[in-house]
């Protein structure tokens, strides 16, 4: 059986080790968010005002992948499925404009002869009346 005096060296061995790897740790996080520059135009801002500048910025419509892709460029994290919900949400509350089957556009930038989608509007549901 070990006495704790003989396991002492061994723990301070393994809390050298464990300090160096934490070290090379930081040093390799802190590269990486230098890897991925934020566009200091994107920096303070969320998610929906993020999409709305992106599709402003592009005279074309974009798919919310390529918009995802726009944003990722400019060193946002958020995830692809989010853009893609967002985008559509934005699109049904009328704050953009949906041209086709996934693309959108900013509504200043609607082309004069585009004929863009509306949300479908809610049916009142009929009750039964008992």
């Amino acid at each position: 059986m070990t006495r704790p005096s003989d396991a002492a060296p061994a723990l301070r061995q393994i809390q050298r080790q464990l300090r160096q790897i934490n070290g090379e740790m930081t040093k390799l996080l802190s590269s990486l968010e230098e890897e991925t520059p934020t566009d200091p135009d994107y920096e303070n801002l969320g998610r929906i005002e993020a999409i709305l500048k992106t599709l402003k910025a592009q005279a074309v419509p974009m798919t919310p992948v390529q918009i995802w892709s726009a944003l990722q460029a400019a060193g946002f994290t958020d995830q692809k499925n989010l853009i893609q919900v967002t985008t559509y949400q934005l699109w049904r509350r009328g704050r953009v404009a949906k041209l086709g089957r996934g693309m959108y556009c900013h509504p200043d930038h609607l082309p004069p002869d585009a004929q863009p989608e509306r949300p479908a509007t809610r049916k009142p549901s009929r009750r039964r009346s008992r």
